[in-house]
């Protein structure tokens, strides 16, 4: 029984919402989750990571993300690798406290 509500509470937590649910989303992930992982370094994303970021919805990355040191992916990582890609968040976009 332990083992269900665990399995349950893992596979929720990464398929949470509508999203990642496009190629552009899942591109996303496979070419930047490098980057805005909670245990990576701060670092330059690929030309790859920015070509995909263009095409993702990074509002809602922004939503699964959760603060600085938990989650899945780091919301202040989002918001700089948006700014280094030249793919600004959407004014008045939420993703933590940026």
């Amino acid at each position: 029984m332990v083992i269900v509500v665990v399995g349950v509470l893992i596979t929720s937590r990464v398929n949470v919402g509508a999203c990642p649910s496009s190629k552009a989303d899942k591109d996303f992930i496979k070419y930047c989750e490098a980057y805005i992982g909670p245990k990576e370094p701060k670092s330059a994303p690929s030309k790859e990571c920015c070509d995909a970021s263009k095409k993702a919805d990074l509002p809602c990355f922004c939503k699964l993300a959760l603060g600085k040191a938990h989650g899945i992916w780091v919301r202040e990582k989002i918001v700089l690798l948006a700014a280094f890609c030249d793919t600004p968040l959407q004014q008045g976009t939420k993703c933590g406290n940026n």
